[in-house]
């Protein structure tokens, strides 16, 4: 497993009983790290930001891919690679409250019981939509915690219709927009190096060589999550997976934002980015 991941992919495997180790990044979050797996060892590989396509690539000509999950959760529009298996959250991208997709060689029964806990976690998203931003981040938040839970459902049959009802194209083509138009403001100043082709990225991941105060963003309705917190008590300093956690700002480009809403948040990080330099 990376060292840099969420603790929720974690826990599935501890409560398994499965044994895992953890690999280093690079700069170009590439792995970092010599691995050698064995006959019954897998390996697992994110798709950090739905930006790291050319990245799958090259892991499935190092390593055998009958060993080889690849985690979509942040690459919903790339697709299922020639792998053991390739895994999804449409719930990152689609604004569905559960759920998740798996694509696998592997004859993998589906469980017996269907999740029903998904009206409780529609809240953050009717804030969103009506406007209520920081109350919506909260419970957002709520939400998060409400999936630790790790025995496998079927999906809810709310979120299933919510994705078959979902305009998946003009989501892309909104997120790529919006992708390219912060790419414009920041990229020069990214210590991330950035594909040309991006088809529809989780957020626009932007790397500094320093951290920035978040809060001051949030006084001005600018939400910009860490990726992931945790993730500290395993890496050591200097390393890519600190940078990454303490300096890396994953800035919103989904598709309920028009360019207004970009140009702004452009505009306010630009004026706190010259407030610390």
């Amino acid at each position: 497993m990376p060292r840099y991941i969420c603790d929720a992919m974690l826990s599935p495997l501890r409560n398994a009983g499965i044994t895992t180790c953890f690999y280093d990044l690079n700069e170009s979050l590439g792995i970092a790290s010599k691995i050698g797996l064995r006959s019954q060892e897998w390996l697992l590989y994110v798709n950090y930001f739905g930006i790291c396509d050319a990245v799958e690539q090259e892991i499935l000509q190092q390593f055998d891919p009958e060993q080889v999950v690849l985690d979509h959760a942040q690459a919903l529009l790339s697709t299922p690679k020639d792998c053991l298996a390739t895994i999804y959250s449409p719930r990152k991208f689609l604004g569905v409250p559960d759920g998740g997709l798996l694509f696998s060689r592997l004859a993998v029964s589906l469980p017996m019981q269907v999740d029903q806990g998904s009206v409780e976690r529609c809240r953050h998203l009717l804030l969103r939509a009506d406007g209520q931003l920081a109350e919506g981040y909260v419970a957002f938040k709520q939400s998060e915690a409400s999936l630790v839970d790790t025995d496998p459902r079927v999906i809810s049959a709310l979120s299933r219709r919510m994705i078959n009802n979902s305009d998946i194209y003009l989501m892309a083509l909104r997120r790529r927009r919006n992708f390219d138009t912060l790419h414009a403001h920041f990229g020069a100043l990214n210590r991330l190096v950035i594909p040309a082709n991006v088809t529809a990225p989780l957020c626009y991941p932007l790397l500094l060589d320093y951290p920035i105060n978040r809060s001051r963003l949030a006084d001005q309705g600018i939400f910009i999550p860490t990726y992931w917190q945790e993730v500290l008590g395993r890496c050591d300093a200097l390393t890519v997976e600190q940078k990454l956690t303490l300096n890396c700002l994953a800035l919103p480009c989904d598709q309920r934002y028009e360019i207004e809403d970009i140009e702004r948040l452009a505009l306010s990080l630009r004026a706190e980015l010259m407030s610390q330099n």
